[in-house]
């Protein structure tokens, strides 16, 4: 929290001791109503001729410290909605549900009613009265619980309530005013982290929207550098055999795989491409129809996790960024996954982003500004899954091109959308953030070192830009190669720029 927020918070809520002490009070209260209510059953048990003079003034007592304590829970419930409606005003990007918060507070009002009824029970007027309004408050409060606060759970309570207790209501008596501020921080930051904790995991389709992954792709020089890098490394692992195979899984519309067959410069004999979109195949069967002119395309729709399992073994297996929505979502399945895709290649390429790409800062960014949960998975994760140690790790550098999408918002927001696995309704209202972070965390591509300025400009990439280029993210890929020898070793990892 920054300085204006907590100006505007102390502004808003001024710092109240009296409030945490009608708290302890009513905390006193409602152990005193509780004792003196266990001395009366234990007085009727204990003493058959218990007196009736007795008895009443134990239940006018009880009945009066009931209504205190209703009266206190009352007050303090107000109070802590009030305040916590204020807090969201103030900070950033807190949902509704953070008045959930009161209902400690909410729920030791309607035990007070609770402990009230009890002791009318034994009035017999009010009897079959306090008998239901028992039943009404207990199911008031499992349907409050289970339905009106679904994201907080008794231990997520429990964990904030500790620090969250300053925001509702003041800091207790004697703490110092920064003491309190660092309390009120520390409860938003917790708080925070446990909203963003509750955020599902992106669908399935924010992973091949075809519209945003298109803008995405074009800004990329990834697939100009890495393909022939790629080509390199599998003819110096095992030369080709002819006829040879390809196995694309997650094909995309096949640029990548054009250039990469380019690149090694044989033709394979079969070339079998994997995706869950009909329209993706086709287009992919377009892209390499003339770059592979007696090449047999057998194209598989279907998910992978499904579609590996039944097909043959083949030369080499390629997974080019298309394992993402498997490894964001479960790391089991996606080892059971690599497992298929590993044993069915003799040479097996499975291609993520770097966990040090300077991209991969910005969209760090992006997340803890609509506070989400960022579930990105990068090449150095896969060592927790991988089927086995690889035969060669290799890292590339490349470059992002943002010039032409800084210039148009809905390019922008759909680079950011495929980018950040967000829907683009969320991102539209933050669009002049998403400008202003990529003016800032951009940079001049004169400036980007002169090696990998150099091996951009080899790859052919420039020369497929409509504009030049003139700002860039820096970027770093990934690649693990796999060979299909039993007693394959562990090679240290190679970095290529």
């Amino acid at each position: 929290m920054n300085s204006e927020l907590i100006h505007s918070y102390f502004k808003l809520r001024p710092p109240s001791w009296l409030l945490r002490e009608a708290s302890g009070v009513g905390v006193c209260f409602g152990g005193y109503t509780i004792v003196l209510l266990l001395c009366k059953f234990l007085y009727k048990w204990r003493w058959d001729g218990a007196s009736p003079y007795v008895l009443a003034n134990m239940i006018d007592i009880g009945v009066a410290a009931s209504l205190v304590l209703i009266c206190i829970y009352f007050v303090l419930t107000l109070v802590a909605v009030w305040r916590l409606i204020q807090y969201r005003a103030s900070a950033h990007e807190v949902p509704l549900w953070i008045i959930g918060m009161c209902y400690p507070f909410l729920a030791a009002f309607l035990y007070s009613w609770v402990i009230l009824l009890v002791w009318l029970v034994d009035q017999e007027r009010m009897y079959y009265f306090a008998l239901s309004a028992l039943a009404v408050l207990a199911g008031m409060n499992f349907v409050g619980f289970q339905k009106w606060f679904p994201n907080l759970r008794p231990q997520s309570i429990l964990r904030l309530m500790d620090p969250g207790i300053d925001v509702m209501l003041g800091p207790q008596y004697g703490t110092s005013l920064s003491e309190h501020i660092e309390r009120v921080v520390r409860f938003r930051d917790q708080f925070t982290r446990h909203a963003s904790s509750l955020r599902s995991k992106p669908d399935n389709h924010l992973y091949s929207q075809r519209d945003t992954l298109s803008v995405f792709q074009r800004s990329l020089s990834s697939s100009f550098q890495v393909a022939p890098a790629l080509a390199v490394q599998v003819q110096k692992e095992r030369a080709l055999p002819f006829p040879w195979t390809l196995f694309d899984i997650g094909c995309g519309e096949g640029e990548f795989t054009s250039r990469l067959i380019k690149s090694i410069g044989t033709l394979p004999k079969v070339i079998t491409f994997l995706d869950p979109s009909s329209e993706t195949l086709q287009l992919y069967r377009e892209c390499l129809g003339e770059a592979s002119k007696g090449t047999r395309l057998d194209a598989v729709q279907g998910s992978a996790e499904r579609c590996v399992v039944n097909n043959e073994k083949h030369t080499v297996c390629l997974a080019s960024h298309s394992l993402y929505f498997l490894t964001d979502k479960d790391s089991h399945a996606a080892r059971r996954l690599l497992c298929q895709i590993v044993a069915r290649g003799q040479i097996c390429a499975v291609i993520l982003a770097c966990r040090g790409s300077h991209a991969y800062a910005l969209k760090r960014l992006v997340y803890e500004h609509l506070h989400l949960v960022d579930y990105s998975t990068f090449a150095e994760d896969m060592q927790e899954i991988l089927p086995r140690v690889p035969d060669a790790f290799l890292i590339i550098d490349t470059v992002m091109d943002v010039t032409e999408i800084i210039c148009d918002d809905q390019k922008m927001v759909e680079w950011f959308s495929y980018f950040c696995r967000i829907e683009i309704d969320l991102l539209k209202p933050h669009s002049e953030f998403l400008r202003v972070l990529l003016e800032e965390r951009s940079v001049p591509y004169a400036s980007v070192p002169e090696s990998l300025r150099e091996s951009v400009d080899l790859s052919g990439f420039l020369s497929s830009r409509r504009r030049p280029i003139e700002y860039v993210l820096m970027h770093k890929e990934g690649i693990y190669l796999f060979k299909d020898d039993c007693d394959a070793k562990a090679t240290n990892g190679e970095r290529i720029r």
